[in-house]
């Protein structure tokens, strides 16, 4: 499994080469939002049910599990570590990604119903 930091080194150039960092982030949430269909959904949700289970499938060749202990969830709390983000509960990770695989969309905020 390749260093976390070697990982984010490389999401960083993909970033740079993307662009990205030269739109102001209200044009790149309106143009994430209109690529991705993702207007009920926020910023860390999209991140952790479909960005980063994309990147961390592409590095390490295999599927993201919904394990509180796996190696997803201890991917992305490094990932946030590296890039100095506040990291998710376990738990939001696992929602996410489970929000992400069965097509549903954002949950109200304030706990589930």
């Amino acid at each position: 499994m390749p260093a976390a930091n070697k990982i984010v080194n490389k999401m960083r150039e993909v970033v740079e080469e993307s662009g990205w960092l030269e739109a102001s982030p209200q044009d790149f949430v309106a143009g994430t939002k209109g690529a991705h269909g993702m207007s009920d959904i926020g910023a860390q949700e999209w991140l952790l049910g479909g960005e980063l289970p994309r990147v961390f499938q592409h590095f390490f060749r295999r599927r993201v599990s919904l394990y509180r202990k796996g190696d997803y969830v201890r991917f992305v709390l490094q990932v946030f570590q590296e890039c100095g983000v506040s990291k998710p509960k376990p738990a939001t990770i696992i929602r996410a990604l489970t929000d992400a695989r069965s097509g549903r969309t954002g949950r109200p905020r304030g706990g589930r119903k």
